[in-house]
């Protein structure tokens, strides 16, 4: 590499720094969705460069990057006081590591110091689904707000909030009772979007009966809205839009979901995506 760099076929690590690289390294990256593009930069223009940014590749160590994460996990909040969490730290190391990795790759560095380095752990916490009392009463509590049909789908498809909110009627075949799930919205700095799912294939979900009737129930229901609307309606052809037929925001989507839950007295989901037990129990109970 030494050689390389005297030969000037490489850049000396000495001269590049860190804020230089790791600001060129996302504009060239382009394996990551458009959100998750937007969460990267707040990392390092708001985490990563404010700390080693003046520094060049090769000052850069592992002792210098423990003693960092130590400090966050004490005082790394950028608003109030306290330090953040054990998982946002990793989320933060996910992008300093693939940084540098391709820093070894090109020849930058002999080898990628942020590997390796031993991470704190959060606390285990217990992660369970929804019993079907559980769905009985959230569904019951839904049943005359707008709620209830795509917390139904969710409860029976596992289906992602991202991905309800992207569902398409063209999507739905209700005579053979299957939903094929195609896209999912999000919400970036530019605004709404849709994307491929999180696996980036399509898949299909077949649906109860139940789910049927309720979904054949929903398509009058909004067809009586789209008269109303007149020319105001946005035809998408969503199955869930907001009451004009634009995309539904997912997080006023979320704000009205912790609403319901909280009045039912029903667990409250930090986001959208239900799990059940026995999903015919689900079903029978609606």
């Amino acid at each position: 590499m030494l050689a390389d760099v005297d030969a000037g076929a490489k850049e000396d690590p000495s001269k590049i720094l860190a804020a230089q690289f790791l600001r060129s390294w996302l504009d060239q990256k382009t394996d990551i969705e458009a959100r998750t593009r937007e969460t990267y930069s707040y990392v390092i223009n708001k985490h990563l460069i404010p700390e080693f940014g003046k520094l060049t590749l090769d000052r850069l160590d592992r002792p210098m990057i423990r003693s960092l994460y130590a400090r966050w996990l004490k005082e790394g909040r950028i608003k109030g006081n306290g330090g953040v969490s054990p998982a946002t730290i990793r989320k933060f190391h996910t992008v300093l590591r693939e940084a540098l990795q391709t820093a070894v790759e090109d020849g930058l560095v002999v080898r990628n110091v942020a590997a390796g380095v031993v991470l704190p752990k959060d606390a285990w916490r217990e992660r369970r689904a929804l019993s079907p009392e559980e769905c009985a009463q959230l569904l019951n509590g839904a049943r005359r707000s707008r709620l209830f049909a795509p917390i139904l789908l969710a409860l029976v498809t596992g289906m992602r909030r991202g991905e309800l909110l992207g569902l398409k009627w063209a999507d739905l075949d209700l005579e053979l009772a299957r939903v094929a799930i195609r896209r999912s919205l999000e919400r970036t700095s530019d605004g709404l979007r849709l994307k491929a799912p999180k696996s980036n294939r399509a898949r299909v979900v077949a649906l109860p009966a139940t789910a049927v009737d309720i979904l054949w129930s929903h398509r009058a229901a909004q067809h009586e809205e789209r008269l109303r609307c007149g020319a105001a309606w946005a035809n998408n052809g969503l199955v869930f839009p907001s009451l004009a037929g634009s995309p539904w925001d997912p997080s006023n989507f979320s704000t009205e979901f912790r609403r319901l839950a909280k009045m039912t007295g029903s667990v409250a989901l930090g986001r959208t995506h239900f799990a059940i037990q026995q999903q015919p129990r689900c079903c029978a109970t609606v």
